[in-house]
This record gives C-alpha cells, sequence and structure tokens, in this order.
C-alpha cells in the first residue's frame, strides 16, 4: 500500500470534508424553504376557504333579510353548494395532522354544524316566508274587493285598518299582533259573507306564519357563521405567525452555517492558488504554443490540449478530454503509418510524420506531427505530442487551382494584361463576348481594352483614372458589325512590392439580363400589379409635376378620392380572388370613360384617384362625380355572381383645397369619409369642417386615454319620480366629461369614440364604483333611494372580467345588488344576442335590476323581449317630445306603455319638460318619470339638498 504524507492526505481531505459540509447546508436550506413555501400555499388556500364562507354567508343572510317578500334574486341551494365545498376542503385538509393542531380543526367542525343548523333554518325560512308573502297578497286582494263593495262604515274602517297593520309589515314597521287577531275575530263575528271569512281564514294564517318567520329569524341570530369564520381565521393566523418565526430562526441557522462553511472555503482556496501560480507560468507557454499540444495518460486517452488544439480541430477542450486522439482520424492515411507509430511508440522511441486528420465541421486538417513518449522513474507515465498545421500550404495550391477554374467558367468576361494593356490571357467568356479565340488576343492591345475604348480620348481618361485611383468602373457598349452588348467594365491595377503597376485586371459584366430586369422592376415600382393602374408612387410624382409647373400652366385641377362600398363584405363573402376581379373590372370601365386631361391611379385596396384638369366649375366636378357614381354602380357578372358595387367619392380642389399632394389627398380622404358617412354612393367637396371635425375627433379621442387618471370626469344625478304619486322612485347617474383643453364635451360626443376605441368598458367600472360611492354617502346624509341607474354599453359586454367586476365592485362598496339599476340599449339586446342574454340572466340572478334605454328606438324582437329578465323599459325622449300636438309619438308612447304593461314591466318616461306632457303619460299609466320638467341632472351636493328639500315637502 502506498505512503501518503500525513499534511497532503489531511490537506485534501479535510477540503472535501469542508464541501460536502457546506453542500448539506445548502441542501438542508433548500429543503427548509420548500417546507416553508407549502405551508404558505395550504395558509392561502385555507384563508382562501374562510374568505369565501364569509362571501357565501353574507349572500345568506341576504336570503333572511327578504323576509315578507318573495325570493327569486339570490338561489339557496348554490350558496350551500359553495359553503359545503369549502368546508370539505378545510376537513380534508391535512390542518389536524400539521403544526395548526386539533385546536383549529374542532372549530372548523363547530363551523360546519353551525352552517348546517343555518341552511336547515334557511329552507325552514323559504318555506314558511312563501306561504306569509302568499297570504299578504291574498289578504291585499281580498281586502280590496271587500273594500269595493262594502256599505258598512265600521266594517269598511275595520278592514282598512287591517290592511293598514299588514302594509305597516311590508315596510318594516312592527305590528301589534294581539290587536290584529282581535280585528280578526271582530271580522268573523261581524258578518257571514264568504270574503269577509276568506280574509280572516287567511289573516289567521298570516299570523301562524309571521310567528314560525319570527321564530326562525330569532333562532338565525344566534348563529353567528360570520363570527365563527373570524375566530378560526384568527386562530390560524395566530398559529401561522408563531410556525412563520419558528421557520426564520431556524432558516436564520441555515444560512449562519453556509456563510461559515463559506469562509472556510475561501481561505482553503487561497491556499490552492499560491499552489497554482508556480505552475501557470509552466502551463503558459504550452498553451500559448502555435502549434498544437496534446498529452495523454499511458493509455493514450487525452488529459490535456492547448488553445491551439481547439483552433485548429474545433473540438472544444471539455469534448477532447478522457478521449483517444482516434476522434481526429479521417480514413484518409494508410493503416501500416499508425502500425509504424505505435510499434516506435511502444519501444519508447519517437516517432515523427504527417497525417491527414479531421476536424470537428468534417474539414480536413494536415499536420505535421512529433510524438515523445514521458518517461518518469523507468516508467511511461504520459505521451507528448507536438503538431504543425501545414494545411495553409495544400489550401493555397488547391486556391489556385479552384481560382483558375473559376477563372474559365465564370459567366463575366477577365482579361489580364501588362502594364501597357497587352494582353496577357483571357478567358473562354470574353471569347464568347468578343468574338475571338483567346489565342488570338494575346498581346494585341486592339483586342484587349481598347477594343470597347476605342475612343482615344475615353481611353486616355480612363488610363489616368487608373493611374490615380487604381481602379476605373462605366457601362460602354461591345459593338461589331451585328450587334452591340451593354458591358460593365471594371479595371483594377494590380502593383508589385515597390508599388509599380505590372498587370490590369479587367471585368467585363453582360447588362443585357440586368436592363431587361430594371425595366420589369420600374414597371412594378411605378405600377399596380393587379390593375396595371398606375400606383401610388406615380400619382404622387405626377402630381407634384404638375404643382410645380407655373400657376398659369398648372391651373386648377381636381382629386376624386374614390372608395368602393362595402367591398370588405364582398371579399369574407366571395372571397379574394372574386374581389380581385371585381377590382379589375371597376378599374377598366373608369379607365375606358377618361377623357383627356385625366388620370387615373390605384393607391391600394379599394381606393382609387383621378386627376382631373378639364374642370371649369363645381358643376363641372359634380357632373364628373355623377359619371363616375354611374359607371361604378353598373351591374358587374363575375364568377356567376351578379353584383352591383357602389362608391363614395370625395373631392378636393388644387389650389383652394390645398398646394402639395399630402394636403390633397388628406383632404379629399376627409370628404370621402363623409360622403360614407351620409349613406354612400354619393360625392362630398371638401370644406373646411371636414377637417375640424376630424381634428376634433382625434382630440377627443386622444383627451380620453388620461381623462379617468387626471379625474377630469364626473357624475350627476337626475331623478326619477312616480307619476302616480309624486314620490322620488331613484336617480340614474350620468356622466359628465370636463377637458383643461377642449372645455365641456357631452356625452353624446365622446361615448361613441370611447365604444369605438374600447375606453367604454374601463369609463363603465369608473361609473360604477363612483355611483356607489355617492349612494353610501346619500345613505349617510339620510336620504333613503330605491333604485340607482347606471347605463352600460354593449362594448362592455365583451370584457371577460365584467359580470366579476360590477359584483366586486358593489361588495367592495357595501351596496346591495338590488339597489342598482342597469340601463342598456335596445341594440346591447341584437348584437351578440346569446352572450349579451346569459350575461342579463347573470345579472338578474345576483340582485341586479335591469332596464331598456331608449326604448322604441332599435329593433327589439318580441321573441327576445319575452325571454329577456327586464324590469323596466324606458320610452325614448325623442317620443316624449311634442306628445301633445304630435299624433305619431301619442300612439306610439301608448304602444310602448301598453306593451311594458302586458309584459308586466315598469314603464318610464324620459324628457318630460310641460306638465301636458306628464299628464298624459300619467293618463296612459306609465309609472315613472324623469327630465326638466321634475328636475335637472344636478351634482350629488344638489342632489342631497334637493331631497332634503323634497322629503320635508312630501315626507
Amino acid at each position: 500500500m502506498r505512503k501518503f504524507s500525513g499534511k497532503i492526505f489531511l490537506g485534501r481531505s479535510s477540503f472535501t470534508l469542508i464541501v460536502m459540509l457546506f453542500i448539506a447546508v445548502l441542501f438542508g436550506l433548500f429543503l427548509h424553504l420548500i417546507n416553508i413555501d407549502n405551508k404558505l400555499k395550504n395558509f392561502n388556500n385555507y384563508q382562501e376557504a374562510l374568505q369565501s364562507i364569509g362571501k357565501s354567508n353574507f349572500k345568506m343572510e341576504a336570503i333572511f333579510r327578504q323576509k315578507y317578500r318573495l325570493l327569486k334574486h339570490v338561489e339557496p341551494q348554490h350558496i350551500q353548494k359553495e359553503i359545503e365545498k369549502q368546508l370539505y376542503i378545510l376537513r380534508h385538509s391535512s390542518i389536524a395532522s400539521t403544526s395548526y393542531g386539533k385546536g383549529v380543526y374542532k372549530q372548523i367542525l363547530n363551523l360546519e354544524q353551525m352552517f348546517y343548523q343555518k341552511n336547515d333554518l334557511m329552507q325552514r325560512f323559504q318555506m314558511h316566508n312563501a306561504r306569509l308573502a302568499n297570504s299578504i297578497h291574498a289578504i291585499g286582494d281580498i281586502g280590496k274587493t271587500i273594500r269595493g263593495t262594502c256599505r258598512d262604515y265600521k266594517e269598511c274602517d275595520l278592514v282598512y285598518d287591517i290592511l293598514f297593520s299588514v302594509s305597516r309589515l311590508l315596510i318594516g314597521i312592527s305590528i301589534n299582533k294581539k290587536r290584529l287577531i282581535a280585528m280578526s275575530m271582530q271580522l268573523k263575528q261581524g258578518s257571514k259573507s264568504k270574503s269577509h271569512h276568506s280574509l280572516s281564514t287567511h289573516l289567521q294564517k298570516f299570523l301562524t306564519e309571521l310567528y314560525k318567520v319570527e321564530s326562525i329569524l330569532e333562532k338565525n341570530s344566534k348563529y353567528d357563521m360570520l363570527n365563527q369564520t373570524r375566530l378560526v381565521y384568527g386562530e390560524l393566523i395566530d398559529i401561522h405567525n408563531d410556525i412563520r418565526d419558528r421557520q426564520k430562526s431556524i432558516a436564520f441557522v441555515f444560512f449562519s452555517l453556509a456563510f461559515l462553511f463559506l469562509l472556510v472555503l475561501i481561505y482553503r482556496y487561497s491556499i490552492e492558488e499560491k499552489k497554482k501560480k508556480k505552475l501557470l507560468a509552466y502551463r503558459l507557454a504550452v498553451e500559448n504554443s502555435s502549434n498544437t499540444i496534446v498529452i495523454t495518460d499511458k493509455d493514450r486517452n487525452i488529459e490535456f490540449v492547448n488553445d491551439a488544439f481547439v483552433k485548429n480541430t474545433g473540438y472544444s477542450k471539455e469534448e477532447a478530454y478522457g478521449k483517444n486522439p482516434n476522434i481526429l482520424k479521417s480514413g484518409l492515411v494508410d493503416n501500416k503509418v499508425f502500425e509504424e507509430m505505435n510499434r516506435v511508440l511502444d519501444e519508447g522511441k519517437r516517432w515523427d510524420g504527417e497525417l491527414i486528420n479531421m476536424r470537428k465541421d468534417g474539414a480536413l486538417l494536415y499536420e505535421k506531427v512529433s510524438i515523445v513518449p514521458i518517461v518518469v522513474n523507468n516508467k511511461l507515465v504520459q505521451y507528448l505530442a507536438i503538431k504543425q498545421n501545414i494545411g495553409e500550404y495544400i489550401e493555397q495550391q488547391k486556391s489556385l487551382q479552384q481560382a483558375s477554374i473559376v477563372y474559365e467558367n465564370t459567366t463575366d468576361g477577365i482579361q489580364v494584361t501588362d502594364k501597357d494593356f497587352k494582353v496577357v490571357s483571357s478567358n473562354t467568356a470574353l471569347e464568347n463576348m468578343l468574338g475571338c479565340p483567346k489565342e488570338n488576343c494575346i498581346g494585341d492591345i486592339s483586342l484587349g481594352v481598347g477594343v470597347v475604348l476605342n475612343d482615344p480620348i475615353l481611353f486616355k481618361k480612363v488610363e489616368y483614372q487608373v493611374s490615380i485611383a487604381g481602379k476605373w468602373s462605366g457601362r460602354v457598349n461591345i459593338c461589331n458589325d451585328n450587334y452591340c452588348v451593354p458591358v460593365w467594365l471594371k479595371i483594377v491595377s494590380i502593383k508589385n512590392e515597390d508599388s509599380q503597376v505590372e498587370n490590369y485586371i479587367i471585368v467585363y459584366t453582360n447588362l443585357e439580363e440586368i436592363i431587361d430586369m430594371e425595366e420589369k422592376i420600374n414597371f412594378f415600382a411605378y405600377y399596380d400589379d393587379l390593375t396595371k393602374l398606375p400606383n401610388r408612387v406615380q400619382f404622387k410624382n405626377r402630381i407634384e409635376d404638375m404643382i410645380e409647373l407655373p400657376k398659369k400652366e398648372a391651373g386648377s385641377f381636381a382629386v376624386y378620392f374614390i372608395d368602393l362600398d362595402r367591398f370588405k363584405n364582398i371579399n369574407d363573402t366571395l372571397g379574394h380572388h372574386t374581389g380581385d376581379k371585381i377590382l379589375i373590372c371597376i378599374a377598366d370601365r373608369i379607365k375606358k370613360n377618361i377623357v383627356k386631361g385625366e388620370f387615373l391611379a390605384r393607391l391600394g385596396g379599394d381606393e382609387f384617384v383621378l386627376i382631373s384638369q378639364t374642370i371649369k366649375s363645381n358643376h363641372d366636378v359634380a357632373k364628373r362625380a355623377e359619371k363616375l357614381l354611374s359607371v361604378i354602380r353598373e351591374s358587374i357578372i363575375v364568377d356567376n355572381y351578379h353584383l352591383n358595387v357602389s362608391a363614395s367619392i370625395g373631392i378636393s380642389i388644387y389650389p383652394k383645397d390645398g398646394d402639395d399632394f399630402n394636403e390633397l389627398i388628406k383632404n379629399a380622404d376627409s370628404a370621402m369619409y363623409f360622403a360614407k358617412a351620409n349613406g354612400k354612393n354619393s360625392y362630398v367637396f371638401y370644406t373646411k369642417k371636414h377637417s375640424w371635425d376630424a381634428r376634433r375627433r382625434l382630440d377627443i379621442e386622444q383627451g380620453l386615454l388620461s381623462a379617468l387618471k387626471n379625474e377630469e370626469m364626473t357624475l350627476c344625478y337626475q331623478p326619477k319620480y312616480s307619476l302616480q304619486t309624486g314620490q322620488v322612485v331613484g336617480v340614474e347617474a350620468l356622466i359628465r366629461w370636463t377637458n383643461p383643453l377642449l372645455g365641456s364635451i357631452g356625452p353624446n360626443e365622446f361615448i361613441p369614440i370611447a365604444e369605438e376605441t374600447g375606453m367604454i368598458v374601463d369609463i363603465g367600472y369608473f361609473v360604477l364604483e363612483e355611483a356607489c360611492r355617492n349612494y353610501m354617502q346619500l345613505r349617510e346624509s339620510g336620504i333613503v333611494v330605491d333604485l340607482l341607474s347606471i347605463n352600460v354599453s354593449s362594448i362592455q359586454f365583451r370584457a371577460n372580467d365584467f359580470v366579476d367586476r360590477f359584483w366586486d365592485i358593489t361588495s367592495e362598496m357595501g351596496v346591495s345588488p338590488n339597489k342598482i339599476e342597469l340601463e342598456i340599449t335596445e341594440h346591447t339586446i341584437v348584437e351578440h344576442t346569446i352572450e349579451n342574454l346569459n350575461i342579463l340572466n347573470i345579472l338578474h340572478d345576483v340582485g341586479f335590476h335591469i332596464a331598456i334605454d331608449d326604448f322604441g328606438t332599435g329593433y327589439s324582437s318580441m321573441s327576445y323581449l319575452k325571454r329577456l329578465p327586464i324590469d323596466s323599459i324606458k320610452i325614448d325622449k325623442s317620443f316624449v317630445s311634442d306628445i301633445e300636438s304630435d299624433i305619431h309619438n301619442k300612439e306610439i308612447s301608448k304602444a310602448i306603455i301598453a306593451l311594458g304593461k302586458s309584459l308586466e314591466y315598469s314603464v318610464i318616461a324620459e324628457g318630460i319638460e310641460t306638465k301636458e306632457q306628464e299628464e298624459f303619460l300619467r293618463k296612459q299609466g306609465c309609472d315613472a318619470g324623469q327630465g326638466y320638467y321634475f328636475a335637472k341632472p344636478m351634482t350629488l351636493d344638489k342632489l342631497i339638498e334637493f331631497m332634503k328639500q323634497y322629503q320635508t315637502v312630501y315626507g
């Protein structure tokens, strides 16, 4: 057994041990961090489950608050399933088996028991509350019947007192049950009619169910699930904090140990570095050698290679270590060479020779090699191989051979001359180009560059240029008796070491194909590939050329910007192939109708433009535009389709509407846009108002980007009132925008732009959040508002989180959804009908009221109206206006009110401005109204002041 130095053994083993301990500490720290992460995930899951139970408990309590009414907005089964789901998660979690302990688990079981008790009460409450609500409705209906036929004064008062007592219960005022029992007995004894007996019977049922409902509500108040949830959550938090503190302490210990071992490793490393520096000088000499150096072990496996090896072979050092030098074998060397090499090396002698090896990338590597055995203490330990790369010399020989092949086979003519331009050599391509054999050209200057530069002056000029710059190039023609060939001639001088010219290289490039290609490129650069009409580039050049003429010559000309109407529908329906055929047909039609002084181009897509210099007046321009529209409207037969295409034309006049290309095109384009907006199939002359409108639209769009961030948008409110009683039944939130630069912008102006750009989604969330905040301020001021209405755009329905955001906002603000009315337009119903219907059903199910705004102005289908979860409809103010004198508005309003009543909707009229309008609507049975006659839109402060004065007058 080999004997080692104790100091060396101790040093190496201690360093290895420190490294292993350091790795163990890091691994322990890693496992500990994973454990912390798992505990944090578990805690987050428990926290989310408890928060979900708390939210569901809030919904559960909302059911109990619907006493004395038929429940229709909340589905208790969904609440029950949600709580059971979260309780199942908590019960089957690892709470009891982890550090959270059995105490928290017991509290979860208590919470579960409380839920099932509370759920049982909720189910009983639903049953008895439904019966109670039915009894209330029955009492009301019977009471109205008795009062209508009652002849006895006392009997009428008794029925009135009974109805009054029951109605007090509906509005939250406690009643004297004993007095109600006494009145029931008095009614039963006082009359023998069936109506009185039925009223007494329902009154008895009412009292029976009332006691049961109140008993259930009293029991429910004892089951405080919210407090129990908070108790579980509090204990979880406390235990979680304790666990977190312990984990921090453990992590600190791990970090401290890791830091300690790191210091020890750094110290040991510094010692090893000192030893390495001693060997560095020797290694640098080997590594930086220009020759390849390879050291192998005695079994001839590579242990070391220098940088030259990497550069010459393409193998990295890591790829070479441990491999046999045979990885470089190319297979092009006879095996006898390697047998001789191995025999010499086995004898312990030096071997010299040449090898053809192969680089990693497959290229051949020519090397002169010397291999020497390294013997220490009469024992072979390694082999040293020194290799010299001789590939450059071999490659030079190959390059000369390849250059010769290229010289002879290139398509360009090449000539080599001496310093006097006498031909030394030429290739086959030049022989074919000049039309003379190569051997006849040697030494003859007339058949060299002189045949091309046969002009003595030009030849002298080229000779001078080459002597100064060392080169010359240019286009010339080689001509003989039959033809001329255009060539690009390039002459380069070749100088010796003393900078004296020895030769000239002359290259002749045939330009015939290039010239043909240039002509094709020029066509595609200035003409449209589909219609063969001039394109935008040539059109721009044409206008700029016309403008550059003296004004007297340029005169006045018209620019017609022609855009086909609804062409996208044709492409989408019949395909782009059919669309291209239509464009070709339209282009040919217009081109056939062009007169002298006109220029037609295609800008791209379905856009054409025509310049006309034949105009004398606007009347002439208009007649020409009508002719163009007529030509385009003619029926087209494409792929067996009979199609009619129309166009919209915008017209700008030079120099009145612009004095450069961009301005003329922009103004004509603006006019075309307004032609489309005004019904299409028409023409519009540009006016400055068009630019102002376009600029105004852009300013509004840009201003909207920062309107919410800069708090430029506010809400005002317009009260809604009952047309029958005059009481305020709700308020509508109306958005207002004031921009520092644009001033006050009306909703009719900025809302359509917000919808087109999608910014209406964020504006809608802002309106709901601000309206809910203001609603809570009204409550704090003692103002009771039954319904708060906000307008919802159809664009908002496309947001994926629309319903969740509305629910979250109302929940965070503490406003019940049944206090919010969402006003939607008929357009929302028609657009994406199925999707929007599903969203409306969800919103209605969670409690939101749904109203159709501007009813009668859209295209609502009766089949959808009867399926929609609608609570009310609003008669558009356009029908209310002039209702006193306009027979059509009268009949439409009557029809809408009748339709609403038949579908059991509440009907609201907006835009009431006169007493006559209010009186007419009231007589027709319209439920509510809003407008300047009652109250204008007002700020929140003004609304509070208005409501307080209103409550003082009307109680």
